[in-house]
């Protein structure tokens, strides 16, 4: 497996810290120096720690998924307790639609039959396992973004992953412009022709302006990234949003976007493109780990979402083969539940977020002995 870096870019100034793809990110955060590669400032402490509890907690949030999911596929039906409250959790969440009994999901686990519903009639179908493999499939998603935040995981078709924290890191060019190395050296045509090359007669370059992207040189990583006319327009830092923050006239608090020559990058807009009230990608949510959160009974999971779960969500569309996590779901539980294409629910990264919390949240309080459920919208007795 490459070893791909990963870099925090963040927005007080255009610096970065590398970090090697096989160390844990919270560990080489605390540890690493950060580089400056435009100004002459630094990361504040406070940028270094909400990076730092983001990827930390999002680890936990992941892992409290996968727990509970790997306890339901031990467990039979009927089900009960935590694996029941889970499994009705991803019912309405994730659009695994078991609990109804259904022609589309309601199948079985280790060799138990599969239910047809044809009008009135009933036929088992044994070994059927469509239910097992939605679960294993979205187990699959929690487990790879686990892997890419620990280090152990280099996504499908990647060279390198990267976080901005701000879109003001490119600088368009021109296909008419001198072509640059990553040692600032300019190309040249051949070794024993000295005349520089442009960027268009560049032959590895050919390709992308024959598909109608332009350059841009990206100085935190010394090379360029192709992408479509404007995508990658830097914003000023602090002030306008760039391309990739303003990303079609919406409002993001972090994009993900996989460049034409496999980079991988999460931005964290800092400044969003229609900020309000001082929020932007770093304080958009009041808490960064769900940790944090009071806990108290009646409130919904819009309540329960930290700034660890961007990360987490990011981190899904980055795991994953370029289009197979569209963000038709914004940041609201509700859509999850409701959201008639049940497939694009189980492919979208933010009910993916709200399941995993209401797992972190349902195992926390029933270790407590105070077990509270998470599958109606709200916290609740069970």
């Amino acid at each position: 497996m490459p070893r791909s870096l990963v870099a925090l870019l963040c927005a007080s100034a255009a610096t970065a810290a590398f970090i090697p793809y096989y160390d844990r990110p919270e560990w080489s955060l605390q540890t690493r120096a950060f580089s400056d590669f435009r100004n002459d400032g630094k990361c504040t402490a406070a940028q270094v720690a909400t990076l730092t509890a983001w990827v930390t907690d999002a680890i936990a949030l992941a892992d409290a998924a996968i727990d509970a999911i790997t306890s339901l596929q031990a467990a039979t039906r009927p089900y009960t307790g935590a694996d029941d409250w889970t499994a009705k959790t991803m019912h309405r969440y994730l659009g695994i639609d078991y609990a109804t009994g259904t022609a589309n999901d309601y199948t079985t686990i280790s060799g138990e039959p599969f239910i047809l519903f044809v009008g009135f009639a009933i036929a088992e179908l044994h070994g059927a396992r469509y239910f097992h493999r939605l679960i294993n499939t979205v187990l699959g998603y929690y487990t790879a973004a686990k892997n890419f935040m620990s280090g152990q995981y280099a996504p499908y078709n990647v060279d390198q992953s990267w976080i901005f924290c701000g879109d003001y890191f490119t600088e368009p060019k021109q296909w008419s412009d001198i072509a640059y190395d990553s040692t600032g050296a300019q190309i040249p045509t051949s070794p024993t022709d000295n005349t520089p090359l442009k960027l268009e007669d560049v032959p590895e370059y050919i390709s992308d302006k024959t598909k109608g992207n332009v350059p841009y040189w990206i100085d935190a990583m010394k090379r360029y990234a192709f992408q479509l006319p404007n995508t990658l327009n830097p914003g000023q830092q602090g002030s306008t949003a760039g391309g990739i923050c303003s990303n079609n006239n919406k409002n993001p608090q972090a994009v993900h976007i996989r460049t034409s020559d496999r980079i991988s990058v999460i931005t964290i807009c800092n400044p969003m493109n229609r900020p309000s009230n001082g929020k932007n990608g770093f304080n958009l949510f009041p808490y960064d780990k769900v940790s944090d959160i009071p806990f108290a009974a009646g409130k919904n999971m819009n309540y329960y979402r930290s700034g660890s779960g961007t990360i987490l969500h990011e981190i899904m569309h980055a795991s994953r083969p370029d289009g197979q996590t569209p963000d038709t779901i914004a940041n609201n539980f509700q859509q999850c539940a409701t959201q008639t294409n049940r497939a694009a629910v189980r492919h979208s990264p933010e009910c993916a977020v709200v399941f995993a919390s209401a797992m972190w949240l349902q195992t926390k309080t029933n270790n407590d002995g105070d077990a509270y459920v998470f599958w109606s919208g709200v916290a609740a007795k069970p």
